[in-house]
């Protein structure tokens, strides 16, 4: 691991990972599978259920897929083969990584390794297998696996030559590699490996490559090699005509640059490629502010859904957390301000719940809460939460003032229908009160 990375520790985590890896749980279900899929695209699991799990997703996929683009008969045959196909593969995968894992994880636990150092990379070895150990700034373990390959055949789903060409350009553009002449993936989300064969179709060589040991469970990494094409693109050059296509208001090419590099961060909805946000499109591409914005980013986002068409059906049925989280975006509605309205001289904050409408005023002391509240009687009450004494108007007192102030029942029913298109009990409060004003 190099000379500043502390072997014992290294060993500690790989101790605790395959407590992990072979531990029991209960066996997978597709909807489990599927919301996994959609929700961080990698499958994870144990040495009982990995293989489970990409079984039951290939499983769906054999049957969906078809169904969902309406493909022909011959088309339907061969895509069904090629699932049959990997899943052949699946099965002397598992047996090949469980016999492997139980032989190295015991020789962890029981101190029986050696341990072959390298500047990037050490190999933890025992009995003939070894699990490669990546220096990185925690470290990432792969359990090699041999021989475990095949030559299949992935159907066209029914692109053009220049749909392939757009969405090819953006692969290239991110993930794709090239392997001599011939354009390659590797990818441990079996969503994406389909994703890119279907933009890469015709015979194909597939390898069952690393279990990786996770602090999550364990991921498979497959590789492919698109056997009938040839790479016509450096990196550089895609991304440059990339670019010049999004320019020209194509944003195929971005819709799956983003399916490569993109990330997916539902905590804070932006769009973003390998981390960045993207405002280096800002003059080339938007021409109308930077991707940094989150309004930006949702006006991108609805473009390559737009601009996806068959292709987007295929990453919806395959369930793609990519695609999943630009449809997030996409619908994104941003919260709006606070409103506050003026009642008997207090300013007081409005608040919509799922069943009603209410205002109130948050105060420091119970003292100054108490004559607020006094000002405001009969309509008003007071409660403590926290450290602060909040002064309440209910639905039923704020309908009373709105009768004696129009000016509030005004403030109130603009609000009202301000929200109303996304909030349903806007709509029938509105209705109480509107023949009032």
């Amino acid at each position: 691991m190099g000379m500043f990375v502390d072997i014992d520790e290294v060993l500690t985590k790989l101790r605790e990972r395959c407590g992990i890896a072979l531990r029991g749980g209960p066996p997978p279900t597709l909807e489990a599978v599927l919301e996994e899929s959609a929700r961080r695209g990698v499958l994870y699991g144990n040495a009982a259920t990995l293989f489970k799990k990409w079984r039951l997703y290939m499983r769906y996929v054999g049957e969906a897929v078809p169904e969902a683009l309406s493909l022909p008969v011959d088309k339907a045959t061969q895509f069904r083969q090629f699932v049959d196909g990997l899943i052949q593969l699946l099965d002397k995968a598992e047996k090949q990584a469980r016999e492997k894992l139980a032989g190295i994880c015991k020789a962890v636990e029981e101190g029986r390794v050696k341990i072959k150092s390298g500047k990037t990379v050490s190999h933890i070895c025992a009995g003939g297998v070894c699990i490669h150990a990546h220096s990185t700034s925690a470290p990432v373990f792969k359990l090699p696996l041999h021989d475990i390959s095949a030559k299949l055949y992935f159907p066209s789903i029914g692109l053009g030559p220049e749909e392939v060409e757009a969405f090819q350009l953006g692969w290239r553009a991110s993930d794709e590699a090239t392997e001599g002449r011939r354009p390659e993936m590797g990818t441990t989300k079996p969503w994406q490996l389909l994703a890119w064969l279907a933009v890469r179709s015709g015979v194909v060589r597939i390898y069952l490559h690393y279990v990786h040991v996770n602090a999550s469970g364990l991921s498979l990494e497959t590789y492919a090699v698109a056997r009938d094409w040839e790479q016509r693109w450096s990196k550089e050059e895609a991304q440059r005509l990339a670019v010049e296509a999004i320019q020209r208001g194509d944003y195929r090419p971005l819709l799956t640059w983003f399916l490569g590099d993109g990330v997916a961060r539902w905590e804070n909805l932006r769009l973003y490629l390998a981390g960045a946000i993207l405002g280096g499109f800002r003059r080339d591409v938007a021409k109308r502010g930077s991707y940094a914005t989150r309004e930006i980013s949702t006006a991108v986002a609805k473009a390559l859904l737009e601009n996806a068409g068959i292709y987007g059906r295929l990453l919806e049925v395959l369930r793609s957390h990519k695609w999943e989280y630009l449809k997030t975006l996409a619908s994104y509605k941003p919260p709006l301000s606070p409103t506050y309205v003026t009642v008997r001289g207090v300013e007081m904050r409005l608040h919509l719940s799922a069943r009603t409408l209410y205002a109130e005023r948050r105060l420091a002391s119970e003292e100054e809460a108490r004559r607020t509240a006094e000002r405001l009687a009969p309509h008003a009450s007071i409660y403590k939460d926290r450290n602060r004494y909040v002064v309440y108007i209910p639905w039923s007192g704020l309908k009373e003032l709105m009768q004696k102030d129009p000016a509030l029942g005004r403030a109130v029913v603009d609000y009202l229908g301000k929200v109303a298109e996304r909030k349903p009990i806007a709509k029938k409060l509105l209705a109480q009160i509107t023949p009032l004003f």
